[in-house]
C-alpha cells in the first residue's frame, strides 16, 4: 500500500483548552504515525507531550474519523501554534 501524509499548521490552544481540527481525510484505513511539534512561549516540545511533573501538565494528540484533536493540560504552558503531521494508508 502507499503512504500518505498530510501536515497541518495549528492556532493557538490555551491551558486547560482542547482544539478540534478536520483534517478532511476520506478512505484512511489505518494511521501509521501521528505526531507534531508545539511552540509555547518558551521552547518547542513534542506532541504528544509526557511531562514528568504532572499528569495535568500533559498535551495530547489524537485522531478520530474527522478531526485532529490537542488537548492542553491545565497546567501546561500556553501552546502558541503547532505543527501537526498524519502519516496513513488509504484503501
Amino acid at each position: 500500500r502507499q503512504t500518505f501524509r498530510k501536515v497541518f499548521n495549528l492556532g493557538a490552544v490555551g491551558a486547560g483548552a482542547t482544539l478540534t481540527t478536520a483534517h478532511n481525510i476520506g478512505g484512511a484505513v489505518a494511521y501509521t504515525h501521528v505526531y507534531g511539534t508545539a511552540v509555547t512561549g518558551a521552547d518547542f516540545r513534542p506532541i504528544p507531550y509526557a511531562s514528568t511533573v504532572a499528569i495535568n501538565q500533559q498535551v495530547s494528540l489524537t485522531v478520530t474519523g474527522t478531526d485532529i484533536v490537542i488537548v492542553n493540560g491545565a497546567a501546561a504552558a500556553n501552546i502558541t501554534s503547532a505543527i501537526v503531521v498524519l502519516e496513513y494508508l488509504k484503501n
